[in-house]
């Protein structure tokens, strides 16, 4: 059986597969994506799921199945791989069991581990391979979401390590304090989504435009202690920006935040172009990279040093952009030097991300249940650590859609707090995130 400490999670990329052996039984399991297993089915002549596959006996001559060579690489007949068990990567969810499981949610992450060992699915208890009721349901249907009652973003943690985030669709500013509890902050956010700590520890917040009405499209700054707001910037060039959506600040004091807009009703926006911004210590706003540069801008974050700016560019319309960009900025704010850190390529890639001490990317990306055509569950939703040249150094699974922001609280900064849907996670990690403030004893 597949054992907890294992914690097996498949990230498969093109079609190649994922053999793992488990110490325990000394089997070895081959997994493999949702369209290659069914290519398996049919060149095994109907063979069930779950069923062992001996490559020599139920395939034939290598030479005979050129495209099996293709999936498997070269070997793949060998003798010496025994027998694997194939299973269908799309179709199989934390706690499966090992033999077929009905489509529950389609891409859904592979997870071996989990709270307990995998249960066979023909073992007593197991529920796995029960079937949709016959005649009630038509077998495959799955799930759509037919309304969402919020949609949290903008997670920053002040001096006394409140956590402060955004509910969209509630039209609020939440506020929880370290022993859980949570309060409404502000109760009319004219649809604030970002959200960040300047050095003296004011709250600079993008008010945006989307996920209802009343979004008052500007950037604005909050006295936490006497409550008092101040907008920064709400038109460039007279016009009224798309929905601000993600923002930092830098040691110079100055503000930089993204201008896309998701909503599908254009006909509100007055500007031609998405755009990224920078604020001067002084009010004045720059723009500083814009379309077609740049495809749609979201996330964004700047190193200690203000040398270096991190961009998302995600676009969900098929074929967008799903990138993680870096730009050089001179001692004047402006940009150059446009270099690509990551891509995605396709699914939901980045939305929000941060910066830990040693300069590591720490992105929320990913989906589980694709809301457009263009959106797909190649991504799975997590966080994704990546270092500045572009290495992916691994995911961490977050159970929600859509993840979409992190911020680092706790006295040492090592506690990721994660806003995804409806819920706030916190994960303990090893490393110190960054943050502008507070101030570091």
């Amino acid at each position: 059986m597949i054992t907890p400490e294992l914690r097996l999670e498949i990230e498969l990329s093109g079609d190649e597969p994922v053999r793992i052996e488990d110490p325990e039984t000394k089997r070895t399991y081959l997994v493999v994506r949702e369209e290659v297993y069914r290519k398996l089915k049919e060149l095994a002549a109907g063979k069930e799921y779950g069923s062992t596959l001996n490559t020599s006996e139920e395939f034939g001559p290598k030479e005979t199945y050129p495209a099996l060579d293709r999936v498997f690489g070269e070997g793949w007949n060998d003798p010496k791989m025994a027998e694997y068990d194939v299973y269908d990567r799309e179709t199989t969810r934390e706690n499966a069991t090992m033999k077929k499981v009905e489509p529950i949610v389609a891409g859904a992450i592979l997870a071996l581990a989990g709270a307990g060992t995998c249960v066979g699915a023909d073992e007593p208890g197991s529920l796995a391979r029960v079937p949709y009721p016959e005649g009630l349901v038509a077998p495959g249907t799955l799930p759509t979401v037919a309304a969402r009652t919020s949609f949290l973003e903008g997670p920053a943690v002040d001096a006394k390590g409140d956590l402060y985030f955004s509910d969209l669709i509630g039209n609020r500013i939440l506020k929880m304090n370290p022993q859980g509890a949570v309060s409404v902050f502000r109760p009319n956010s004219g649809r604030t989504n970002g959200n960040t700590f300047d050095a003296q520890g004011h709250l600079i917040s993008c008010e945006g435009a989307e996920q209802g009405p009343g979004g008052r499209r500007r950037i604005v700054r909050t006295d936490i202690a006497t409550g008092d707001v101040t907008v920064l910037t709400e038109r460039f060039e007279g016009k009224r920006y798309n929905a601000p959506n993600d923002v930092c600040v830098d040691i110079h004091g100055r503000i930089w935040f993204t201008d896309p807009y998701y909503g599908e009703d254009r006909n509100s926006l007055e500007l031609s172009h998405e755009s990224v911004y920078r604020i001067d210590t002084n009010g004045q706003v720059t723009r500083v990279v814009t379309q077609p540069a740049i495809d749609r801008p979201n996330g964004i974050a700047i190193t200690p040093d203000a040398k270096t700016l991190y961009l998302i560019d995600s676009h969900p319309k098929p074929g967008g952009n799903r990138k993680i960009w870096a730009f050089q900025v001179s001692d004047d704010g402006s940009l150059s030097g446009q270099r690509l850190v990551y891509d995605f390529g396709r699914g939901r890639g980045g939305d929000g991300m941060r910066l830990d001490v040693r300069g590591n990317l720490w992105v929320a990306a990913g989906i589980i249940l694709p809301r457009t055509s263009g959106e797909t569950v190649d991504v799975p939703a997590g966080v994704y650590v990546i270092t500045p040249d572009g290495k992916l150094l691994g995911r961490i699974p977050i159970p929600e859609d859509v993840i979409t922001n992190i911020a680092f609280g706790g006295p040492d900064r090592k506690t990721m707090y994660v806003t995804a849907g409806k819920a706030i996670f916190k994960v303990p990690i090893e490393v110190e995130g960054y943050a502008l403030y507070p101030p570091k004893p």
